[in-house]
């Protein structure tokens, strides 16, 4: 059996939540952490809520240990490592085992996967990125083959199909929109019935696999759009176009935000402590700025987790957290520096990203 070496481990420690990230796990963090103005519990969400909110249920050390492989509910991770003792907790509370998904997580996930599908083809539609003419011909083509495949369904098949193919001429998006209306109430009442006659099944957590499973006429159909928009929607000039501008630009600000990631434990504090004796001491003056452009209540998820209580309950919070900072080792305040630039520009809007990058660039100052 291979071991790992210090430097390795270290490695893993400090970056398996970011070589790992994904929109569910910074979705979590955000609902316990970022979205509230102490910093430490955020929307203060009931143990359910949590539990229900995981799509996947592993965390970063998981996947990068391979404990996670081959796992139900681990295609993707669930949480990062700064919560998942908000995520124990949960599992404990409710008298659930570790790692297994909550009865409403499945509902929860079926319900994604029925709104994006068809959103995303409708936002094409409206920005002109694919013809409706073209997606009808293709999806049509596709519900042929569904329609043989499902015999059963062939008479819903055919509805689709002509729904989709009805003369709206002064209201072109109005043939889409019965469809999706059509599509929408099918796939919702066929998961309702599925969860309601596996009910028990979903509340002794003994089912492994998605509702809307392959195999079923919900995949089928489903399967039918996510085809259709990886081959001509995501792969588009324009789409390409913008994450490509997209790309530059994420990493364009990363680049200029590794000055605070290299930085000592000892010189970020002086920025949190807003020390400016020791800020001009250790000629901090660009940091300092860089730093000054972080949301409030991200930095104060950092210093609620640094002095791991919130800040409400500080009665000296400059004394509290430079003995925290004394106490927190290294690499520990490290990685939580690590999430506090990322929270920040995981959460920018298209706009607000392309000003902090032409600000920090010096291409636009407003």
């Amino acid at each position: 059996m291979k071991t790992k070496s210090l430097d390795q481990e270290r490695l893993d420690f400090l970056l398996e939540d970011f070589t790992n990230f994904d929109g569910n796990p910074q979705g979590l963090r955000i609902l316990t952490k970022l979205q509230g103005e102490d910093g430490f519990y955020g929307l203060n969400l009931t143990y359910s809520q949590l539990a229900a909110f995981m799509k996947y249920t592993y965390g970063s050390k998981d996947k990068t240990s391979g404990h996670s492989d081959g796992k139900p509910f681990s295609k993707k991770i669930g949480f990062f490592e700064t919560e998942r003792d908000v995520l124990e907790r949960a599992w404990k509370k409710l008298g659930m085992n570790l790692n297994k998904r909550h009865p409403l997580g499945f509902l929860m996930e079926a319900s994604d996967d029925i709104s994006y599908c068809v959103s995303d083809i409708e936002d094409g539609i409206e920005k002109n990125i694919i013809s409706l003419d073209h997606f009808k011909n293709e999806v049509s083509k596709g519900l042929s083959i569904v329609k043989e495949e499902h015999c059963e369904y062939g008479d819903f098949c055919n509805d689709l199909i002509t729904k989709l193919n009805e003369d709206q001429s002064e209201f072109p998006i109005g043939s889409f929109l019965g469809f999706k209306t059509i599509l929408s109430n099918f796939l919702v009442d066929k998961v309702s019935t599925r969860f309601v006659e596996s009910y028990n099944d979903f509340i002794s957590l003994s089912i492994e696999k998605q509702i809307i499973s392959k195999g079923t006429i919900e995949y089928a159909i489903l399967d039918v759009l996510r085809n259709y928009t990886s081959t001509y929607l995501f792969t588009s000039y324009e789409a390409e176009k913008m994450e490509l501008s997209g790309f530059a630009i994420i990493k364009g600000i990363l680049d200029e935000y590794l000055k605070l990631i290299s930085l000592t434990k000892k010189e970020f504090s002086h920025l949190i402590l807003q020390d400016f004796d020791k800020m001009r001491e250790c000629k901090l003056s660009i940091e300092r700025r860089l730093y000054n452009r972080l949301p409030k209540k991200h930095v104060s998820a950092y210093k609620t987790a640094i002095a791991n209580k919130p800040l409400n309950e500080i009665n000296d919070e400059i004394n509290c957290l430079i003995n925290s900072f004394e106490k927190v080792d290294d690499d520990t305040e490290l990685r939580l520096r690590l999430h506090l630039i990322v929270d920040f520009v995981s959460g920018m809007t298209d706009q607000f990203s392309m000003e902090i990058y032409q600000l920090i660039k010096g291409i636009s100052v407003r």
